[in-house]
């Protein structure tokens, strides 16, 4: 009796490794993900927000012009960024030309995957110029 009950629990934690193992709805499935979000915006800055899913890399890159850099561009010629796991980051560009638009791209990537994120942003005009308040 006592080994058919060492058995019967045996097979029961193992019929509930197998129903977990198998859960297709998992969301840690080791596949990274990365999205980008414009924030504030204004005549000499940008922000953004990435956010990263199972990334232990990322890098972004922005540019004026919309060249479309490879994931090996990205990170070679990109700002790292310092996120792991499951996490975000809003970044801030300084100093950029008012009225102008620039293209930026994160490449994120772990052991088993890589993943991009494009987003085109453009900072606003100088309206410290003379103003006419009659019009």
């Amino acid at each position: 009796v006592l080994v058919m009950k060492r058995i019967l629990t045996a097979f029961i934690f193992a019929a509930l490794l197998l129903v977990v193992g198998c859960n297709k709805e998992s969301k840690n499935d080791g596949i990274v993900r990365v999205g980008l979000a414009a924030g504030k915006i204004s005549e000499t800055t940008l922000e953004f927000s990435v956010s990263v899913i199972n990334a232990t890399n990322c890098s972004y890159l922005w540019l004026k012009e919309n060249t479309e850099p490879s994931i090996d561009d990205i990170i070679a010629n990109g700002t790292t960024i310092m996120l792991s796991g499951m996490a975000s980051r809003t970044i801030r560009l300084d100093d950029l030309e008012p009225n102008t638009t620039y293209h930026i791209y994160v490449a994120a990537s772990n052991f088993y995957s890589t993943d991009t994120a494009y987003l085109r942003m453009a900072t606003v005009s100088d309206i410290s110029g003379d103003v006419n308040p009659d019009i």
